[in-house]
């Protein structure tokens, strides 16, 4: 995800996490402007909706935790990676 959030013109907030799972402590941590997510079906929708519960972060205060398709963003090629970088774009910045 790194590289579609640098290119849409976001900061990664788990740049220097080295093993391959963010923890919620981490998040809530940093307190970011945007949560992005990558799951599939209802899990998306039911995490989202749990990261909205947490009203004191910047994130849900600017309505920016939003999913992205997993089909699109898991396994990229040079079309659905503009994609993904169009829709994190238009997500972040309006």
């Amino acid at each position: 995800m790194n590289d579609f959030i640098t290119k849409a013109g976001g900061v990664n907030i788990a740049t220097d996490i080295t093993t391959g799972t963010i923890t919620r402590e981490n998040v809530l941590l940093k307190n970011p402007d945007a949560i992005v997510i990558v799951t599939m079906g209802i899990v998306g929708i039911e995490e989202k909706a749990t990261w909205e519960k947490y009203t004191t972060l910047s994130a849900t205060k600017n309505g920016k935790i939003f999913t992205v398709d997993p089909y699109k963003s898991c396994g990229p090629n040079p079309v659905t990676f503009v994609d993904v970088v169009e829709e994190l774009i238009t997500k972040l910045y309006k």
